[in-house]
């Protein structure tokens, strides 16, 4: 499950066994960064706690490195979510205010594989959509090692109480948590 583990194993086929039920989960599919996808949300996909059905995609990446994932649709409202090897989570919705696109700009703090997650805001819907993966625009930070001396200080806020309750924002807090 995490990079860097060993152990033996036994895989045991039985040709003579009733066939396997699936719950609805279908192939994961491999991206290039640079690629794009398109795909439907549909009964039968793979359905999240909430009920949303969602789509698997993966592609390698390299520590340093920018990427730029977008979901887009005209028939649902967009969610996405891109899981990092090491399982941290990150998620948009709403891009800009936009039901119809989600979008995670990203410089990657590790390498391996990654998962992104192209889903609806809301259970149920369904409708076809588009998935870009891309280069970030900037150049590629390098990743230094660290020498375990000195130490790194970091304030993270998140604002989300302002004037009046319209100008509100929900999970400003959330969003400090992840930046730290």
């Amino acid at each position: 499950y995490k990079p860097g583990e060993t152990g033996s194993y036994e895989l045991v086929m039985d040709f003579n066994a009733a066939p396997a039920t699936t719950t609805g989960q279908r192939d994961v599919v491999t991206i290039a960064v640079g690629g794009q996808a398109t795909g439907r949300l549909e009964a039968g996909d793979l359905q999240l706690d909430a009920g949303e059905y969602g789509d698997i995609f993966v592609f390698d990446g390299s520590a340093g490195e920018n990427i730029s994932v977008e979901l887009t649709s005209s028939e649902f409202d967009t969610y996405l979510v891109l899981v990092t090897p090491n399982g941290e989570q990150i998620d948009n919705d709403d891009d800009e205010g936009s039901r119809e696109r989600s979008r995670i700009d990203l410089t990657l703090r590790e390498s391996g594989r990654f998962r992104i997650v192209a889903t609806s805001y809301r259970s149920g819907e369904t409708g076809s959509y588009r998935l870009d993966l891309g280069s970030g625009g900037a150049e590629s930070v390098p990743v230094v090692a660290s020498t375990g001396e000195g130490r790194i200080y970091g304030v993270f806020v998140g604002i989300s109480d302002y004037p009046g309750e319209a100008n509100d924002l929900a999970y400003t807090a959330d969003d400090a948590l992840r930046v730290r």
